[in-house]
């Protein structure tokens, strides 16, 4: 899945965004995700890089979300 589209399915289910953004040198930047109190961090990649689909699943479980519920289809890998 690219984060593009992950990121328009978390938005569909409340989450907001946050983007830190470091400096040349300090690392990658990451998106906060908030939603319902709950918090986690994806790593800034560019729009069409799929993401690890370990990393999503990661993602959804510390926000209460299930990831049996994400979009089929070709933006998501196969196994």
């Amino acid at each position: 899945m690219d984060i593009d589209t992950f990121r328009q399915w978390l938005s569909e289910r409340g989450c907001r965004f946050d983007t830190q953004v470091h400096h040349r040198g300090e690392g990658h930047g990451h998106l906060t995700i908030h939603r319902e109190g709950r918090v986690a961090e994806l790593p800034l990649t560019g729009s069409h890089h799929h993401l690890d689909e370990d990393l999503v699943r990661g993602v959804c479980e510390k926000l209460g979300l299930n990831a049996l519920d994400l979009p089929k289809g070709r933006d998501r890998r196969e196994s």
